[in-house]
């Protein structure tokens, strides 16, 4: 028996959502679609709302299965997807930063080049965002209260809040696809 009442909590955080983009006069929910269960819980959960959904995902030397993932997810639900290939993007900073001398010793650093993968995806995302009157939405694992972060800076408008040792990811997105709506 789980310690937490499943669909009470999805229809809490739903409401939540829908309440938020009322007042912030949101469109669309945008959600940047990895492949991965955080992402694929926060899509569902955007799409619940009945508020236009887009999902975004953006391999930048990802592995092709992780995008596999996220295409087939997003048929699988049918989720709006646009794929925006950062491939060529992160080779033209990496092109045009290499020859300085004092970064020669970090062009190999994985934690380096990891971070500006992923930071090559915050301006995607705002700029559906900007152009859809929509709002960025992810998902943090590892936290207790539902809470929301309105600041472009840090890339998310909504943040979806879990606490994960009362209601793991794997249950919460086994709850979401099997629970008729």
């Amino acid at each position: 028996m789980s310690v937490i009442d499943l669909e009470r909590t999805r229809n809490h955080i739903v409401k939540w959502l829908r309440d938020y983009a009322e007042k912030a006069g949101t469109k669309t929910w945008i959600v940047g679609l990895s492949g991965g269960i955080d992402s694929a819980l926060t899509a569902l959960l955007c799409k619940r709302t009945n508020i236009n959904t887009v999902c975004v995902a953006m391999p930048c030397y990802s592995s092709d299965f992780s995008l596999k993932r996220a295409l087939d997810f997003a048929g699988e639900f049918d989720l709006n997807i646009i794929n925006v290939n950062l491939n060529t993007a992160y080779d033209e900073i990496v092109g045009q930063v290499h020859t300085y001398d004092f970064l020669k010793g970090g062009m190999n650093n994985p934690i380096a080049t990891g971070g500006l993968r992923s930071c090559l995806r915050a301006p995607v995302l705002s700029f559906f965002a900007l152009a859809t009157k929509g709002l960025i939405v992810g998902l943090a694992i590892g936290v207790k209260i539902i809470s929301s972060v309105i600041t472009r800076s840090l890339v998310m408008d909504v943040l979806i809040f879990a606490q994960s040792r009362t209601c793991s990811r794997v249950k919460c997105m086994s709850y979401l696809l099997i629970w008729p709506e």
